[in-house]
């Protein structure tokens, strides 16, 4: 009898172990969604500032800066998650 429920235990054991690295992918993603979110608000408010246009200065700058989010975007992979970023 103890060898059954020590069986049970460690089996119970093993797929608790088994679920804590999906949970923790799962968190990963939740904040790579935040994150890819988040560049894209800065995306869009660099091209509208841009758009509204301004001196040759801001314009560079906003560029820069829109370039260095498009670039982050890219390395997250975000472009991949389209679909649910444009869920919000």
């Amino acid at each position: 009898m103890r060898n059954a429920i020590s069986v049970i235990k460690k089996a119970g054991l093993c797929w608790l172990l088994a679920g804590l690295p999906a949970s923790a992918s799962l968190a990963g993603e939740d904040e790579t969604l935040r994150q890819c979110r988040k560049l894209q608000q800065q995306m869009e408010q660099y091209q509208a500032l841009r758009r509204d246009g301004g001196s040759g200065p801001q314009m560079d700058g906003w560029k820069r800066q829109l370039r260095r989010a498009q670039a982050e975007f890219r390395d997250l992979g975000c472009h991949y998650r389209h679909r649910e970023l444009d869920a919000r």
